[in-house]
């Protein structure tokens, strides 16, 4: 085989390369834009990295008697928005395909009472995800059924929803919990307890 030949059937090949990795981040764009625009129908806050994902405990401060204070996140702004900075190669990409074809959804709040169990059937397309928020909402224990298949969950705010005791054990499916926000349900003590034994090393508000 001559030169020239090995030269064009490399150039094929790159061209053809080139083709299937547009192709791809083509649609992986078009479907993460989709999912984001459905997740943001409740005027929520959607946040996504470029980069692998970190969990951070909550800051805490101390204050009398030896007790500490958890500091909140603050106000969010509705919407979408990328929490970190692309990576050299990402950067190219971003600009030609939009922010949506590198960077992965990592964190959802939901924070209105219309958010039902119905509407949990969203995050299907994301199973990376690793925050959810949906303290307030209308969620009961069928739709825990929905976030137990989220098995990269880190970080979970139930706080003031509508679930139970029977319906928390479905949680313990989710083991790389590290935050979970209970307070304000009807989930008893005995089974916040069992919880933690399922899952060890997720600090378990009440």
């Amino acid at each position: 085989m001559t030169a020239n030949r090995l030269i064009y059937t490399a150039s094929v090949l790159l061209v053809c390369l080139l083709l299937v990795t547009s192709g791809a981040v083509l649609i992986h764009t078009y479907r993460q834009r989709a999912i984001v625009q459905s997740l943001l129908k409740f005027e929520g806050t959607v946040y996504a990295l470029y980069g692998d994902y970190q969990y951070t405990p909550p800051a805490t401060v101390a204050v009398d008697g030896g007790l500490s204070l958890v500091l909140g996140a603050g106000q969010r702004v509705h919407g979408f928005s990328v929490r970190d900075e692309p990576s050299r190669f990402q950067r190219l990409l971003v600009s030609i395909f939009g922010e949506h074809a590198c960077a992965k959804v990592s964190a959802v709040y939901w924070d209105t009472e219309p958010v039902s169990d119905n509407d949990l059937q969203l995050l299907d397309g994301i199973p990376q995800l690793r925050e959810l928020h949906v303290g307030g909402t209308s969620v009961t224990d069928g739709g825990l059924v929905q976030i137990a298949r989220l098995r990269h969950l880190t970080v979970l705010d139930l706080s003031s929803t509508r679930v139970t005791s029977s319906g928390i054990r479905q949680l313990a499916a989710c083991t790389e919990l590290r935050e979970l926000d209970l307070s304000g349900t009807d989930v008893d003590e005995p089974d916040v307890e069992r919880l933690k034994q399922a899952i060890p090393h997720c600090e378990i508000k009440r």
